[in-house]
This record gives C-alpha cells, sequence and structure tokens, in this order.
C-alpha cells in the first residue's frame, strides 16, 4: 500500500546582529507540485512507491530575524497544504535549523510544533544544516532529525536522503523514536569550524564509527550559528535510538558531546586570517594568482548586509588595483545603469543601501557588462552589473546574493587568474573557490558576521557559554523534556 508522506521546506540561516529584517518577498517560494523539483527526495519517494503531498518550498538567502507576520503567512501556507491526522503516513522537513523569528525566537521549533499539532501521531523527520541551533524542545515534536556532516557542506543532497530513508523506516517498523538532544555550550566562529581537518573531521569520524555500533540509527553533530543571539544558540548532539536501545543511545551522546567540549580551543581557521590592513599589506606582496580575499565582517552567506563598501574604501586609500570585488548588493547603483550600454560613465555611490551602518563610496563607474547572477540557496536570478571602480571590477547586484560559484565569473566573461585579488563577501572559501585558489586569506573585517565572536553584542545567549567565559566548567546533560 502507497505510503502518504506529507513534504515541505521552509529556511533561512539567520543573523541577529544585521539591522536588516526578512520579509516574505526575500523568499524563493513554491508551492505545490512545482516544490518538487526544489528538493532532493522527489525521485526518491516515488521509487518507492509512495504518495507525495507538497505543501511549500520557501528559501532565503541568510538574513535578518523574520518579521513575525510575514513568518506566519508562510505557515499559514504549509499547514493549509498539510492533511490532517490519520490522513497521512509521514512528514518529510527540510530546514535550516537556525532560523530566528522576532517575538518567537527557534522558528524550527515553532515550524514542527505546529505541524505536529496538524498531523498528529505520524512519523516527522528532519533535514537540518550543520549549522543549526538546536532548541532541545524539537525532540517533543519530531522523530528523526539529521543534520548534514560536512562543513563547508557537500553533503546536502545525501543528508535530506538520509532522513527520507530513515523516515520510510519508520514507518515499515511502526516506530516513533525520541531524539536524544544534548546542548553543548561552545559558541564559536563556523568558519573555523571545519571538518576537513582536526579537529571537526575527527569529530565526523567518531560519529560514523559510533553509529556501527547499531545503538543510534542516526548521529548529528550540530555546531550552532555564532550570530544568532537566542536563547537556543550553541552546540548540539542528537542520536536518534533504535528501539530498546534508548540508554546507549544517551551514552553515545554524551561521549560525543564530552569530545566537542574537549576539543573547544582547537578550533581555528583554516585559511590565513589577518586584520583588514595588515592583511591587505601582505597580499600586495604575494605574486600568486588567483589570491582570495574574504570580507568576513559582511559574509552573506552568514547573514551579511552584503552592501559594505569598506574594503573598496581601503583599496583606494592603499592605492591598490586589479582586483574583482564579487559582489557588492546595491540596487539603485544597477539601476542606474539599466539604460546604459558597455562602456559609459556615471558618477554613483555604491553600498550603504540595506545597512545604515555599511560604508558608502562615491566613484566615476564604467559598465562592463550586464547580467543575472544565480542567488545561493534559492536559486532565483539577479540582475547585476560589472563595473570598473577606481582600477578595480566590482560585480553589483540588485539583491543580497552570495557569491559562491565559479560560473558567475564566466557568465560575465571574466577568470579569477585575470586579476591580481579576487574579494568574495563570505568566510571560509566554498569548495569550488577554495579548489583553484593559489592562496587565500580572511580579512577580519567588522561587521555582523564578525568572526571574533568575543567582538560580537549578545543580548540573549544562555550564559555561561564559551570563549565568552572561558573559565566555566561544563558537565553534558541529556534533554529530559516532556515525557
Amino acid at each position: 500500500m502507497s505510503k502518504r508522506i506529507a513534504v515541505a521546506s521552509f529556511q533561512i540561516e539567520s543573523n541577529s546582529l544585521t539591522a536588516i529584517k526578512t520579509k516574505r518577498d526575500n523568499f524563493s517560494i513554491s508551492i505545490g507540485e512545482e516544490m518538487l523539483d526544489r528538493i532532493d527526495v522527489t525521485d526518491y519517494l516515488r521509487e518507492h512507491d509512495c504518495t507525495i503531498i507538497p505543501t511549500v518550498y520557501a528559501n532565503a538567502v541568510p538574513g535578518g530575524p523574520v518579521i513575525r507576520d510575514e513568518f506566519e503567512g508562510i505557515m499559514q501556507d504549509i499547514l493549509a497544504a498539510m492533511p490532517a491526522e490519520g490522513e497521512l503516513d509521514g512528514v518529510w522537513l527540510f530546514l535550516h535549523g537556525a532560523m530566528d523569528v522576532e517575538g518567537l525566537g527557534s522558528g524550527d521549533l515553532e515550524i514542527t510544533r505546529r505541524i505536529r499539532d496538524k498531523v498528529g501521531s505520524v512519523p516527522i523527520a528532519i533535514a537540518f544544516d550543520m549549522h543549526a541551533d538546536i532548541d532541545p524542545e524539537i525532540s517533543n515534536y519530531a522523530n528523526i532529525i539529521c543534520g548534514f556532516r560536512t562543513a563547508p557542506h557537500e553533503d546536502i543532497e545525501r543528508t535530506q536522503l538520509h532522513a527520507v530513508e530513515l523516515l520510510l523506516k519508520c514507518i515499515d517498523h511502526n516506530w516513533m523514536p525520541r531524539p536524544v538532544v544534548v546542548k553543548v555550550p561552545i559558541i564559536a566562529s563556523g568558519d573555523s569550524m571545519t571538518t576537513d581537518v582536526y579537529p571537526g573531521k575527527e569529530l565526523v569520524e567518531e560519529l560514523w564509527n559510533m553509529e556501527k555500533a547499531d545503538e543510534s540509527m542516526c548521529i548529528s553533530i550540530f555546531l550552532g550559528n555564532p550570530w544568532v543571539d537566542s536563547l537556543c544558540a550553541g552546540g548540539a548532539i542528537v542520536t536518534i535510538p533504535y528501539p530498546g536501545k534508548e540508554e546507549a543511545a544517551k551514552r553515545q551522546a554524551l561521549s560525543l558531546a564530552r569530545s566537542f567540549w574537549n576539543v573547544r580551543d582547537k578550533f581555528v581557521f583554516r585559511a590565513k586570517n589577518l586584520e583588514e590592513r595588515e592583511g591587505l599589506a601582505w597580499a600586495v606582496e604575494q605574486n600568486v594568482r588567483p589570491l582570495f580575499l574574504t570580507d568576513t565582517g559582511d559574509n552573506v552567506s552568514g547573514g551579511g548586509s552584503g552592501d559594505d563598501a569598506y574594503l573598496l574604501t581601503l583599496f583606494e586609500e592603499m592605492d591598490i588595483h586589479g582586483a574583482a570585488f564579487y559582489g557588492l548588493a546595491d540596487a539603485p547603483a544597477v539601476k542606474a545603469f539599466e539604460n546604459c550600454a558597455e562602456g559609459d560613465a556615471l558618477d554613483i555611490t555604491l553600498g550603504g543601501t540595506l545597512d545604515p551602518s555599511s560604508i558608502k563610496i562615491s566613484a566615476r563607474a564604467v559598465l562592463k557588462r550586464k547580467g543575472i547572477v544565480m542567488s545561493w540557496p534559492a536559486r532565483s536570478d539577479v540582475d547585476a552589473v560589472l563595473l570598473e571602480v577606481n582600477g578595480n571590477d566590482v560585480l553589483v547586484t540588485k539583491e543580497r546574493t552570495p557569491i559562491v560559484h565559479m560560473n558567475v565569473f564566466r557568465d560575465f566573461g571574466t577568470d579569477p587568474s585575470d586579476y591580481r585579488f579576487v574579494v568574495v563577501k563570505l568566510g571560509y572559501l566554498w569548495p569550488e573557490m577554495y579548489s583553484i585558489a593559489a592562496d587565500s586569506m580572511m580579512l577580519m573585517t567588522p561587521g555582523s558576521t564578525c568572526e571574533v565572536v568575543e567582538r560580537c553584542e549578545f543580548h540573549h545567549l544562555p550564559r555561561p557559554v564559551y570563549p565568552l567565559d572561558k573559565a566555566m566548567e561544563w558537565e553534558p546533560k541529556v534533554y529530559e523534556g516532556n515525557t
């Protein structure tokens, strides 16, 4: 008999430290059958003779807290399409895990709680980002929780499939497991917590080895998002016990949590990192191409505004030329060149159109090319222009857009090796860029994605927490929740 599976995805990686708020218009939304092309489990479910009940796919570029009314509107759309109790066999969700909603806190907890209220006692499986801030209460509502195991993320599709595989197994065996959650009080830059080097690599290997014991059907380590200022911020370990193995799964969660805690001071940035002026002075002495520089304080993939022209002003001040800035969010600038031809020049101001604290720069800009970029993770087209400004090329986008893929350069007729420097608004380099970089430097610029968490202004974090309270002592505890 065909299983009836409802699917939904409502995602944003929030940043509580930015002045920008997230609205419905910031989400790329597909409703009903249209959403099935935007998730990676559709073919798997069809191959396993499941009837898919699509609801809503909503995904936004990382940004500020979601406005409460905007959250409620999308949530209502999901619930309206979600069958009621007795009409489903299971629910599959793809969430980020670090959604912050004004007046609610964890949006991911609220999404799961409301869906549980609607569908009743059927298994609910969730695929989460590795940088999720897990609210322990979610174990009261979800049965399966699976997180990415790579940072930078290279297993996004695999994690979605893992969650749906376990969902179908639970349905087949009539299992309703309760996740074991252990919070780990670490607030550290996600850009220092990568899984291809020590100690992240060893933690993930420990996780894989634990799963071989067949006591937990899934084990996840969550690094947390350092820029979500909430009570559920921080790291977490989650195990999903097999029936009768609940105590063993608790022991595994506690053991992995201790391992995580014991290496809390061992996470370091994979790339070289210096304060911005010192880093630029180092860069001009190098003779390799392409040399990537990351504007870490305005990291759009971490929720930065993307409209800060601070580094552009430093390049002008330090008389540095031959760089490509990919990219800068400035809708008025894109609009100004709408009716211009290549080679036309305008006197414009760049930056500071979204966040009042962002630095602006006035310059004469020459249009080199018009085009579009594909916004990540929403997969929508964004208008953009490539400008020459003070001897440097600047890709200006109409909307906040993390530049993480190399096709952006090809689409605008450029090659990273054509430039002395390539500046991107990221933290660590994403895989495609890292693979071609002759060298790289993380510039420790100020902003809402400041890599030095001790410099960030927090008001709601649970205390004590490392590294804000470096002398703290801690012993792991399992969240007991509602029994």
